[in-house]
């Protein structure tokens, strides 16, 4: 009987090889994109290409951005509200939001600070469940309430490339 492959052979080897160098690899580079908003103010880097999406509801229009690269999504959002925010305290308003967020999210809350941008008071922090992490940050400076998330499989997150996004936000105002 004919063997189909040796493993012995020098293609086996040759090919055997570059499957182990490249399946423990450092994962590819990553191109980092730029987006920026003239009308509410703020920049952030994505590490791939966005999808920009808008909604309304009650009055209130939200600016909804994301990108997905290696199984982590990053999202960056920024809510325009209406009703006038310059005599509440922004960081009871982040503190709502934190509420809010981790109750529609539904998972386990690992931490949670205050987290500020500029002297603006917001809130941080990480969720958890059996699946899934999720690293949040909120703020609000006038009118405008930011958001930004990294989520993904517990086993996939790619806490280097969070961290690269959180710190890549900037805001105007």
């Amino acid at each position: 009987m004919k063997k189909v492959f040796n493993i012995q052979s020098p293609f086996f080897l040759l090919f055997f090889s570059f499957f182990l160098l490249t399946s423990f690899s450092p994962s590819e580079k990553v191109k980092w994109k730029k987006y920026s908003s003239t009308k509410y103010q703020f920049k952030v880097k994505f590490p791939a290409a966005v999808d920009e999406s808008i909604s309304e509801e009650d009055g209130i229009t939200t600016l909804k951005l994301n990108s997905k690269i290696n199984k982590n999504a990053f999202l960056f959002y920024c809510t325009e509200h209406t009703t006038p925010l310059a005599n509440i305290d922004s960081k009871s308003l982040a503190e709502e939001a934190l509420k809010g967020f981790s109750s529609a999210l539904g998972a386990k809350k690992i931490d949670s600070s205050d987290w500020s941008y500029k002297g603006h008071a917001g809130k941080q922090a990480s969720f958890s469940n059996n699946e899934i992490r999720v690293d949040y940050r909120v703020v609000i400076i006038g009118q405008n309430q930011y958001q930004a998330m990294v989520t993904s499989r517990k086993t996939d997150f790619k806490n280097d490339l969070a961290q690269k996004f959180f710190k890549s936000i900037k805001i105007k105002k």
